[in-house]
């Protein structure tokens, strides 16, 4: 039970630790700016629950059952468990992968080799591990994973904020329990 915490505590060091060598080019912090990330957000949580649906139904018109089944919670603590889980990992995972992950992979990669095709090979590997890291949940995870990040990247590449990502993300992840607890 304390994995996510631990994940959260090293992303905020992994966080700290990048963004005071990283130069950020404007800071966004008038009203308007906010409602754009926050539109920026509500659509990327929206697509999110497009791209999950679209999957889910062709689970389910192919017969695919996952094999591992989620249980949903049943009581107060365990909701409460689940909420704090997802905030920790949703801040994680958006921190590892869609802020810290790229930019590695791109000096990586322009180190063996330098060419124009550096940038798209680091967002690709950045993909595949996460979809890899959701596959113990099946085929349409993985690539429901594989399209979350792509999504919830161009998010972050739009705000250049991590906030508006693990938002969206966080969102998405309490969506699906509720989905699943109507089921």
């Amino acid at each position: 039970p304390y994995v996510s915490a631990f994940y959260f505590v090293f992303a905020i060091l992994l966080f700290i630790s990048q963004k005071k060598s990283t130069v950020v080019s404007h800071k966004r912090k008038d009203k308007l700016s906010l409602m754009v990330d926050t539109g920026d957000a509500t659509l990327a949580f929206g697509e999110l629950c497009v791209t999950a649906a679209i999957l889910e139904y062709i689970s389910y018109k192919t017969g695919y059952t996952s094999p591992y089944q989620l249980k949903s919670p049943e009581y107060f603590s365990e909701y409460l468990f689940c909420i704090m889980n997802f905030a920790f990992t949703a801040f994680y995972e958006e921190t590892v992968y869609r802020f810290y992950l790229p930019s590695a992979f791109t000096e990586l990669f322009s180190k063996i080799k330098d060419y124009k095709y550096t940038d798209s090979i680091s967002e690709c590997f950045t993909v595949i591990l996460f979809a890899l890291a959701h596959s113990y949940l099946g085929i349409p995870a993985v690539i429901n994973a594989a399209a979350g990040c792509v999504i919830l990247r161009s998010c972050y590449l739009k705000t250049n904020s991590i906030y508006t990502n693990t938002s969206a993300h966080f969102l998405y992840n309490l969506f699906v329990v509720f989905i699943f607890r109507q089921a």
